[in-house]
């Protein structure tokens, strides 16, 4: 991508939250599927939960878990580095009255300013094989988990491309 295309597309990104390229993982059906899919396996576990259970979204994107646990009655915390996604985020969010914070930054470095333990569940889908040095993410995202809490993740392998 040449500089002037960059240019157009942080320019359209920044004062219009629009990029023809992007995709919004909320709204796309098929990412809407595979959502449902996730969410049936991590069911047995989000049950095991307190009520009222605080739950980080990291990498939530345009908040396609985010919603779906606000509606379980869970406080969601959500962090990305978009500002496009994060802007779809609360919009989704607001349209389906579910109360969340958003943080934009790079998750590692965000975990790092969290009060240590004060997260029953962090979630990190699809996310990790951004990431080389993903080791250290992980023990990032353990330091904001209460004893006892969830770390679920998962990644697509070097194979899906």
């Amino acid at each position: 991508m040449n500089t002037l295309q960059k240019l157009k597309r942080k320019t359209l990104r920044a004062l219009f939250h629009y990029d023809p390229s992007y995709t919004d993982m909320f709204a796309d059906k098929s990412e809407f599927y595979f959502a449902r899919l996730y969410l049936h396996q991590m069911n047995p576990y989000l049950e095991q939960l307190p009520e009222g259970a605080r739950v980080l979204d990291a990498g939530c994107q345009a908040g396609r878990f985010t919603v779906a646990l606000g509606k379980m009655g869970f406080q969601l915390t959500g962090i990305d580095t978009s500002g496009l996604s994060l802007a779809r985020a609360k919009k989704h969010c607001k349209e389906h009255q579910v109360r969340a914070e958003f943080i934009r930054g790079e998750i590692g470095n965000v975990c790092k300013r969290l009060p240590p333990q004060s997260f029953d569940l962090v979630l990190c889908a699809e996310v990790l094989y951004l990431y080389p040095h993903f080791e250290s993410l992980m023990k990032s995202m353990v330091g904001v988990l209460k004893p006892g809490g969830l770390l679920m993740t998962s990644h697509r392998t070097r194979f899906y491309y």
